[in-house]
């Protein structure tokens, strides 16, 4: 099993928090498009803590056997941090 974090980090929480919102709802509709059956989307959810040197953070979580596939089919636009297998999901 495999672990793969999104964070996004904006001064405007409301920003951040649309944002995380939109590529949670397109990693799922590509999930669904392509069948990928084995990976789950988890999130959008608020990092703990949510704000960090005055920037709020919203994560996703992709879980499963090779969640990079799933990832591959999505644009990940500047300003995402990319872990993969992350020590911590916080």
């Amino acid at each position: 099993m495999c672990l793969i974090r999104l964070a996004f980090a904006h001064t405007s929480e409301a920003l951040a928090e649309r944002e995380a919102a939109r590529m949670g709802q397109a990693l799922r509709q590509q999930r669904q498009a392509w069948g990928l059956t084995e990976v789950d989307v988890m999130g959008p959810a608020p990092a703990y803590p949510l704000r960090v040197r005055g920037r709020y953070r919203w994560h996703l979580i992709l879980r499963g056997p090779d969640p990079r596939v799933l990832l591959d089919k999505v644009d990940v636009e500047g300003g995402w941090i990319v872990d993969v297998d992350p020590v911590s999901v916080l």
